[in-house]
């Protein structure tokens, strides 16, 4: 019975992690859309079966504007859909990553208030996504669909997955 208890709190004390982390990220509005779209790179391709791609992943097929179609976080063992729990101003979002490497997150759509624009850097190494210094592990990318994981920042033992499709 004892274990039960220990169990249920450890659950307890997840879930109230997770949720001060994810108000803490999505109640601090200008910080909110950078770190969401960090995250959300990093949660995608964190357990999802690497696959094969006629895609070469370079600059040049990277560059474009892309949509948040997925975001979930893994802790503890339990996977939490990060995308479902967004505001619709932040769902809608879109992010540019332009050849000259430049980064635009863009508030389109249903624009957050403040809104959430903002501009920062890119690049490619292997199989790793940097946005401004923070790495992403690209699991696959078919040319549209790009999916990603890694970590949150300050978050090393979230598991973040993410994927973006190419508009």
């Amino acid at each position: 019975m004892r274990d039960n208890k220990q169990h249920s709190q450890v659950k307890v004390d997840i879930i109230e992690y997770i949720t001060r982390t994810f108000n803490f990220y999505f109640m601090n509005r200008n910080y909110f859309y950078p770190i969401s779209f960090f995250i959300v790179l990093l949660t995608v391709m964190a357990c999802q079966k690497e696959e094969d791609s006629n895609t070469e992943i370079t600059v040049a097929s990277l560059s474009g504007t892309y949509g948040l179609t997925a975001l979930t976080w893994t802790y503890g063992g339990t996977t939490y859909n990060i995308y479902d729990s967004l505001d619709a101003c932040d769902r809608d979002n879109l992010t540019r990553l332009n050849t000259d490497m430049s980064l635009n997150f863009i508030d389109a759509g249903v624009v957050c208030s403040p809104p959430t624009d903002d501009n920062g850097q890119w690049s490619l190494s292997g199989d790793s996504l940097y946005f401004d210094n923070i790495a992403t592990k690209i699991e696959s990318f078919d040319g549209t669909t790009l999916v990603l994981s890694g970590h949150p920042a300050n978050e090393p033992l979230v598991s973040a997955n993410t994927i973006l499709t190419k508009q």
